[in-house]
């Protein structure tokens, strides 16, 4: 059978296949392209569950930050535990940064669900972190 347009067949503009092993061939990749359309909307959906759950650092448990705080497993929440405890509480996000196994990219990830009072009526979320050029021109002029 010759490769050719079928100007009126469902499919107007297709191109026919040369043999049954073609067809076979396109089923097959059509179908694998499914699946991983039906694997990424699926993972899509489920981002939203690996989200930060606001949290105050200063007064969790490592229980409770292991299951709030995105890319914190129970190891670093027992040594987020042990550093407040020996430093007394964090007076800034940054601050988290001086925890072994925590750095920046962790903080920004977390920045908007650390807690760091939730006294009544006073909770604050951590707030964004000045850019470094801000920070350098500020010290240069003296502010």
């Amino acid at each position: 059978m010759a490769v050719g347009l079928l100007p009126d067949g469902p499919y107007p503009g297709r191109v026919a296949a040369r043999s049954k092993t073609e067809a076979a061939s396109f089923h097959r990749e059509n179908h694998m392209r499914n699946k991983i359309v039906a694997m990424l909307v699926s993972l899509a959906m489920a981002l939203p569950a690996f989200a930060a759950t606001p949290v105050n650092v200063n007064k969790a448990d490592a229980a409770t930050l292991a299951k709030s705080l995105d890319g914190i497993g129970h190891s670093k929440a027992e040594a987020i535990v042990a550093w407040r405890e020996e430093h007394g509480p964090f007076k800034n996000v940054d601050d988290l940064g001086q925890v072994k196994g925590i750095g920046p990219a962790t903080l920004e990830r977390n920045r908007s669900a650390i807690l760091l009072d939730d006294a009544a009526g006073t909770s604050k979320a951590a707030k964004p972190a000045a850019p470094a050029k801000a920070k350098a021109a500020a010290k240069a002029t003296g502010e």
